[in-house]
């Protein structure tokens, strides 16, 4: 613990530069010891126990902040979509307004991403939810799309790919 403290500490005074008064650096100190793996053991912060988190299916529907460019969700998920044949017309540019009306982990302000305080995972999971559409709708352009020109995947791989993809043929309920 106190090395995790040490290691904090030291990062967070570095990182504001100089020299803070007492009061500062108590406030520091304190919320450095919060931070430390033993002390999250200790103390749980009753916000991140499963029991006090609400699913954020009701807020869902009836969100009026997202745009309404996407079909409205009435059963949400990955399963439903696919259901109503949205693979067939996978569009680049409204996808992640479309998975963020759809399902409850990647809304913007009451996802699971917002309520553990790490908001990078809810890019890491869109990004995964849009990789994996478009592997399934055969649409190498829009996987390759956030790649790097010179690591792009070629496309002998993305047929490689896709072979697996009839290979293994998976139902609506297998990609859910």
């Amino acid at each position: 613990m106190f090395f995790e403290y040490a290691r904090e500490y030291t990062s967070t005074m570095h990182r504001i530069g100089g020299r803070v008064d007492r009061k500062a650096s108590q406030s520091i100190a304190e919320r450095c010891c919060k931070m430390t793996r033993v002390y999250q053991e200790i103390f749980p912060d009753q916000k991140f126990k499963l029991a006090n988190i609400s699913s954020s299916e009701d807020v869902l529907r009836s969100d009026s902040s997202l745009p309404h460019s996407s079909p409205p969700c009435e059963k949400r998920g990955i399963s439903w979509l696919l259901r109503e044949g949205w693979l067939e017309d996978l569009e680049e540019s409204i996808l992640p307004t479309q998975l963020r009306t759809c399902l409850a982990e990647l809304h913007p302000e009451t996802g699971s991403h917002m309520i553990f305080e790490q908001p990078q995972d809810r890019d890491r999971a869109e990004s995964s939810c849009i990789s994996i559409l478009a592997l399934l709708a055969n649409r190498h352009e829009i996987f390759t799309r956030p790649q790097d020109i010179q690591s792009r995947l070629k496309d002998t791989q993305w047929d490689q790919l896709q072979e697996i993809i009839n290979w293994v043929n998976p139902s609506v309920e297998e990609i859910h």
